[in-house]
């Protein structure tokens, strides 16, 4: 699984982490796949001016895009979603992100 975080004008640097059950040795390719992924989402959000300031992590594990932060209103959450949803390789996303009271 790789992630990023996305906030501040800052993507943060890509790091693994497994998941209980999951293999400490991804298949051929899935690790570079997954970087691509999270790194294609990443941009995509970084460079959208509703949600460049907010605090979105990205995961993605075989195509699955997780998305998770806080976020300041319902609709750059929904706007997250709708952008990594629309991006090539993932094939669903899930929103894990908070939006601040």
């Amino acid at each position: 699984m790789r992630s990023a975080i996305v906030g501040f004008a800052i993507v943060a640097a890509l790091h693994t982490s497994l998941t209980a059950g999951q293999s400490s040795h991804p298949g051929p390719g899935q690790s570079t796949k997954n970087s691509v992924v999270v790194t294609m989402v990443a941009s995509k959000l970084r460079y959208n001016r509703e949600l460049f300031w907010e605090n979105i992590e990205i995961q993605a594990d075989d195509g699955v895009v997780t998305l998770s932060g806080n976020v300041s209103t319902q609709e750059r959450a929904d706007l997250a979603v709708k952008l990594a949803s629309e991006t090539s390789l993932v094939k669903r996303v899930e929103n894990k992100m908070t939006v601040a009271r």
